[in-house]
């Protein structure tokens, strides 16, 4: 999309300096990305305290899970383990 916008000089170059970008464009669509994820994130965090986890954080720390039968696994290892 080609649009014409009037953005402050100073803004402009200080922003660029920052980033290090070559290009206004570039400049812009990052700070159009950056804006999206941002406000994006705040979404996420306005859910907290929603939702109840129910999960093991030591489990989840070694990298192993119960299948539903009990069976211990482990992350990228289609085989089950015993013991543990």
């Amino acid at each position: 999309m080609r649009t014409n916008i009037v953005i402050d000089d100073n803004l402009m170059a200080e922003a660029m300096a920052v980033t290090g970008l070559g290009t206004k464009r570039e400049l812009v669509e990052t700070a159009l990305r950056t804006l999206i994820r941002v406000n994006r994130q705040a979404d996420v965090l306005a859910l907290a305290g929603a939702v109840e986890w129910v999960g093991d954080l030591n489990a989840m720390r070694t990298g192993r899970f119960l299948h539903e039968e009990g069976e211990l696994y482990s992350v990228g290892n289609d085989e089950t383990t015993e013991g543990d």
